[in-house]
């Protein structure tokens, strides 16, 4: 009995001494504290976390906060806002009368964007600008700058017409304006007007802005009324000459394919359509199909795994006088649908000199040359409508074949759906050669401070060249009639562009003794194309 009850005491001492420890460990500390700017004035708000929890809390209008933490000293609270640098403070020096300063982050502020004919920073801006870096590009393993930009930028919503190697990318600035004209945005490539950015390499992009506004577009006219989009190509830069070697490979494959039916469905299909045909057989051995294995026609045309390949290296370099860079890009593709793909180069060279105080100049050559295999996703077929695309016809074409024939229908009056979609592809043959090149130069001469004068010179020329021929099991319905004829297409496109533009700057960082600044551009600007 005395055994018991000593047992018992020492089972109670040691439930309390684990009660009194858990207490103890428990405990929490009262951590409060002012936030204020760097003028010292309260700062309401902001955000105050301890860093590794979701405990917190926001400072009042008087940039107060309070919160309980527990294990007060080990741990480190945490302190932000938006454009403000966030700040740190361990909690083991203080947890009363913290006193937080945070400070304005004016990194972004100070980035400089391209704007008209010349730069300026965020911080002087009135409209929306939108810019994307090159870091932010070159991890992107893409084919073209269009695809690069895609999803980066708010505002910037970019399409693509179709799945093609060739599609046509639709980039709108904040929606489209007009119901009837074209909504494309105006292209400048280091200052060069152009009609599509697809053809420049992700990897020789050094900046990317977009020009929203009214404010920020006005500059270019009418031409900037549905926003401007502004690329910039990288440059040289002083010190050792550098070589850059990039490489990567990929795969593509259909992720999932529509779902279809399948040979007794489609059978059962047939006969609730019209119970007299005997296309099917008799309804009595309907019961066969469910052991037939029928033509997935999506697998036949999309159903192969596809690679892209891409080889990227440039060379720059210089010094105070000249600065050099000369890159070459290649992307191979080998597309999911059958006999399409694209093989494409591009080479770019930019060059600055500074030829003396007073003169720089300045110039740049981009040429590019694409060779593309394929149709452009079955959906530039000379079909008398789109119902009849290959596309289409991949999903509602019959799995299987009937066991009847209809022998009074001759080749001129047969329509498309007699032909499966593999056998319209393989009848179709299209190849496409695209070569462009841009030259532009640049002159820029400082008579007298703060004043500068500019005059540049750019020309351009593209070459398209389209050849498309349709075999007999193409042209079953064909646009251009000759119904189960052999029909071909020949395209050639030529096109020069040139443009000049000259301008005076007067810019002034140092007005009134620094507290202002002015930037005045007076210019005039002429084109051509043909």
């Amino acid at each position: 009995m005395f055994k018991c009850d000593c047992m018992k005491r020492s089972i109670v001492s040691l439930l309390l001494a684990l009660l009194v420890s858990m207490g103890a460990w428990a405990q929490s500390t009262q951590v409060s504290g002012t936030v204020v700017d760097e003028q010292g004035v309260p700062f309401p708000g902001a955000s105050v976390v301890v860093d590794g929890t979701t405990q917190g809390t926001i400072s009042d209008m008087d940039g107060r906060f309070v919160l309980n933490v527990d294990n007060a000293k080990q741990k480190t609270l945490s302190v932000t806002c938006i454009g403000f640098v966030s700040v740190k403070f361990p909690m083991a020096d203080q947890t009363s009368g913290i006193n937080i300063v945070l400070k304005e982050e004016t990194i972004a502020l100070d980035e400089v964007v391209a704007v008209g004919y010349g730069t300026v920073t965020k911080k002087d801006l009135t409209g929306s600008v939108a810019s994307v870096s090159a870091k932010q590009l070159e991890v992107v393993p893409v084919a073209s700058a269009s695809e690069a930009i895609q999803g980066k930028m708010a505002g910037v919503a970019i399409t693509t017409t179709e799945g093609s190697p060739d599609a046509d990318i639709k980039i709108r600035v904040r929606g489209g304006g007009s119901l009837s004209q074209d909504n494309s945005p105006l292209y400048i490539v280091d200052g060069f007007p152009v009609s599509s950015i697809s053809d420049i390499a992700p990897t020789d992009i050094q900046s990317v802005d977009v020009l929203k506004d009214a404010s920020s577009t006005a500059i270019y006219g009418a031409r900037g009324a549905n926003g401007v989009i502004i690329v910039t190509t990288k440059s040289g830069a002083e010190g050792k000459t550098q070589v850059n070697l990039g490489l990567s490979y990929g795969v593509r494959k259909v992720t999932r394919m529509v779902d279809v039916l399948d040979p007794y469905e489609y059978v059962l299909y047939q006969w609730e359509l019209d119970q007299s045909s005997m296309s099917y057989g008799r309804w009595d051995d309907l019961e066969i199909w469910k052991s037939v294995e029928g033509t997935d026609h999506q697998d036949e045309v999309f159903g192969r795994t596809g690679n892209q390949q891409q080889y990227n290296v440039s060379i720059s370099g210089g010094n105070k006088q000249t600065k050099y860079s000369i890159s070459y890009a290649r992307n191979e593709e080998k597309s999911i649908m059958v006999n399409s793909g694209f093989v494409k180069n591009n080479i770019n060279a930019k060059l600055n000199a500074k030829l003396n105080k007073w003169l720089t100049f300045d110039f740049n050559a981009r040429l590019g040359f694409t060779k593309l295999d394929g149709l452009s996703g079955g959906a530039d077929t000379n079909e008398s409508n789109a119902a009849n695309s290959i596309v289409a016809n991949t999903v509602a074409y019959a799995p299987v074949e009937t066991l009847t024939s209809n022998d009074d229908e001759d080749e001129a009056n047969s329509t498309s759906t007699r032909r499966t979609p593999l056998q319209r592809i393989t009848s179709t043959y299209k190849y496409q050669e695209r070569f462009q090149q841009n030259y532009n130069a640049g002159l820029n001469w400082k008579p007298f401070k703060n004043i500068t004068v500019r005059t540049e010179f750019g020309y351009g020329w593209r070459y398209n060249n389209t050849e498309q021929v349709w075999g007999s099991d193409a042209t079953t319905n064909s646009k251009y009639g000759y119904n189960g004829q052999p029909q071909a297409q020949f395209i050639r496109v030529d096109q020069r562009d040139w443009r000049n533009a000259n301008t005076i700057t007067y810019a002034n960082d140092k007005l009134f003794g620094g507290r202002d600044r002015i930037n005045v551009l007076v210019g005039q600007e002429w084109s051509s194309s043909e």
